[in-house]
């Protein structure tokens, strides 16, 4: 059985989004923690309360979806949907203070888009 009308996911990733906004400009309001992964990328603090933010909040509304984030780890859709996060995009940006540096959310369902959602707090 699929779980999620579109239109009811894509309003639960902007009330999401909405929630990470605010927590990304709190924490990137003080120091930044920086470490370099194995891929020579950066990652903050910022990067990976983000992504276990979401991760909670799909877990508790939507158990039977699956997520794909760039920390974590990847998911295969298991045909109910994945939701697919990178907490931060351009955190080389955000280190350096640049504010151009955006939370992506999207959700697929059997190899199909559905939704994407583009949240960049600095910018406003």
């Amino acid at each position: 059985m699929r779980t999620g009308d579109p239109k009811i996911l894509l309003q639960a990733a902007h009330d999401w989004l909405d929630q990470t906004d605010a927590l990304a400009l709190e924490l990137t309001d003080g120091r930044l923690t920086v470490e370099t992964k194995a891929d020579m990328t950066l990652v903050t603090q910022v990067d990976t309360r983000i992504e276990r933010f979401l991760r909670d909040r799909i877990a508790d509304a939507y158990p039977r979806h699956v997520v794909a984030g760039e920390e974590e780890g990847m998911a295969d859709d298991a045909g109910d949907g994945r939701w697919i996060v990178d907490p931060i995009d351009a955190t080389h940006n955000l280190v350096r203070g640049i504010d151009v540096w955006a939370t992506l959310l999207a959700f697929e369902r059997e190899g199909e888009l559905e939704l994407g959602v583009v949240s960049a707090p600095a910018l406003g």
